[in-house]
């Protein structure tokens, strides 16, 4: 159907066709959009749950244990949707690979002095199930369902690594993941130097800006 013939049938009167073809148009994207057919969607990693907040790391002569928030966004900004859990990664200083490699038509084995990263656990995410159990226990009862808050203690995880040594150097990271297996950035890393109770205890930058406003309670 042409413009003109279009804009007829709405019931209108043309004066000029440019403006005819600008509400043609407007009118036929309304169209368009209520069909279903919308821009392309956010890759996963677009959708990815924004870094945690690591709240507090407490060691012992048992092990170290680490306190963390989870994100309420993704890392665009917006509200998370989804989120699977969290993985905790671990590397000791001075740990080996071994890799294998050609060389000359023969295999050799060869150690490279390089960090190893260990994944210790993976922790399922209960914030966003609460999160939506709350919402609609608010829109049952009527309520706004934009200003509903999950408690603190809900949203608070922890993970202990007990499998340490004295006298040995860690390196840790807390990962979030998505619904689509995909990781969120790290912000930062906590280094350990394990002796107990008198462990020696830094934040490691994994990123570009700055976390001198980062808090950790040690």
């Amino acid at each position: 159907m042409r413009s003109k013939e279009f804009f007829k049938f709405l019931g209108g009167k043309i004066s000029c066709p440019k403006v005819s073809f600008i509400l043609f148009a407007a009118v036929l994207g309304a169209i368009v959009s209520q069909c279903g057919y919308y821009a392309p969607p956010y890759s996963p990693d677009e959708l990815a749950p924004a870094p945690v907040t690591i709240k507090e790391v407490l060691p012992s002569e048992r092990g170290i244990t680490f306190r963390w928030q989870a994100p309420e966004k993704d890392v665009r900004g917006k509200e998370l949707r989804a989120l699977k859990g969290y993985r905790i990664y671990r590397t000791e200083e001075g740990s080996v690979v071994e890799s294998s490699f050609k060389l000359e038509g023969e295999e050799k084995e060869a150690a490279a002095n390089k960090e190893k990263e260990k994944l210790l656990a993976f922790i399922p995410d209960t914030y966003l199930i609460a999160l939506k159990k709350l919402r609609a226990k608010a829109k049952a009862e009527g309520k706004t369902t934009r200003t509903v808050k999950v408690p603190e203690e809900l949203k608070t995880f922890s993970f202990t690594d007990s499998e340490v040594l004295a006298g040995r150097v860690y390196l840790y990271r807390i990962v979030p993941v998505g619904s689509a297996d995909n990781e969120g950035p790290s912000l930062l890393a906590v280094k350990v130097e394990f002796n107990g109770r008198e462990s020696k205890l830094s934040a490691v930058n994994l990123a570009k800006g700055s976390i001198s406003n980062y808090k950790i309670k040690w």
